[in-house]
């Protein structure tokens, strides 16, 4: 009785079990969640609104935090990176379920939040060269110089075709041939996933997708002067099936455009995608509706997980409110949240989660 006893409480804390695959080891733990527990797991916050309070970690069972632009520890060295990364994860893993963080930067050309790290041309710049192999290698120094850190998620590459250099994101762009743009994508993302860490875990790369970019010469509402469209992902979308996470950039959802056809994207591209889907830096805001509306639209058409620096309360708050109104489903939610930790699990996170 006892072994069955134990088989049946299966947490996140004997997940290493190497008799379990996966998808057995992600239902054990879903077994184990509250409600409160999976949208945690759906938020990835930024550090700078934590920096004082990691308690937060735990109060509100936060499950992924992001280190911004601003968001650099004090002393900008890789060793107080991996102190505080270290000090939340070991604030998380001593939690009740013991599910690990997945700490994120962006690394657009290179991991250029820390002193001394390895910096790249910008991609504009690597596009001119037409060398592939040398972006190749750039994906894998970034993957192991982000894991020397503690970062395990990393935003990179940009994945846009630039159609006007009016657009402030052309150098992120590798040019405005589609052709180029999947061939220098497929490379980096190539060589940063052939990356296996010491301990033969995995860094989690996540492309920027953007899709092809104009200038909207209707400036009457200049923030949102760039918009983009969908219009070349079947020529890219080799490049983004290749990652196991996807980040939406916010120009997709820009409101001079129809975001409910990049939404609609987001439902056909994942019929044949295993990994997650993540927001960008307060999505929520470049949408014309109000916060409710989004978030329940937006789930439903298939985000995973979205990137809410600083709002983190008010998502809880209203994600619980639609669940409970049924208008997102609890099969929706449990669906994101296993693929969250499904990647959690397959990069080593579990068995590693320290740096």
């Amino acid at each position: 009785f006892p072994a069955l006893f134990f088989s049946l409480t299966l947490s996140a804390q004997n997940v290493q079990s190497q008799a379990l695959s996966p998808e057995e080891q992600v239902n054990g733990i879903m077994k184990t969640m509250t409600i409160d527990d999976k949208i945690g797991q759906m938020l990835l916050i930024d550090y700078s609104t934590i920096r004082n309070n990691f308690n937060d970690i735990v109060n509100y069972k936060i499950g992924n935090i992001h280190f911004g632009a601003d968001s650099d520890p004090f002393l900008n060295t890789s060793g107080a990176w991996v102190t505080i990364c270290d000090s939340m994860q070991t604030i998380a893993i001593a939690s009740n379920l013991k599910i690990p963080l997945l700490l994120s930067t962006d690394a657009i050309h290179g991991h250029s939040n820390v002193s001394n790290a390895t910096i790249f041309p910008q991609n504009i710049g690597l596009g001119c060269t037409r060398n592939a192999r040398l972006v190749e290698e750039e994906g894998k120094i970034t993957a192991f110089e982000t894991a020397a850190t503690g970062i395990r998620l990393v935003f990179c590459p940009e994945i846009a075709v630039t159609n006007d250099i009016r657009w402030g994101g052309s150098y992120l762009s590798y040019g405005e041939n589609v052709s180029l743009v999947s061939q220098m994508g497929n490379a980096f993302i190539n060589g940063f996933n052939s990356t296996v860490l010491p301990d033969n875990g995995k860094v989690l790369g996540c492309p920027k997708f953007s899709g092809s970019v104009k200038f909207n010469k209707d400036a009457s509402e200049i923030r949102y002067c760039a918009t983009s469209d969908n219009s070349v992902s079947v020529t890219l979308d080799s490049s983004l099936k290749k990652s196991n996470a996807i980040l939406l950039s916010s120009t997709l959802f820009s409101r001079k455009q129809s975001s409910q056809n990049n939404l609609d994207y987001i439902q056909k591209f994942k019929n044949n995608f295993k990994g997650i889907i993540i927001t960008d830096w307060e999505l929520t805001n470049t949408l014309q509706d109000d916060y409710y509306n989004i978030l329940k639209t937006a789930i439903n058409a298939g985000v995973d997980l979205f990137m809410e620096p600083s709002s983190y309360k008010l998502f809880i708050e209203n994600i619980k409110k639609a669940n409970t109104a049924g208008e997102i489903p609890t099969s929706r939610i449990d669906d994101a949240v296993k693929r969250i930790l499904t990647q959690k699990i397959k990069m080593g996170l579990f068995r590693h989660p320290l740096s």
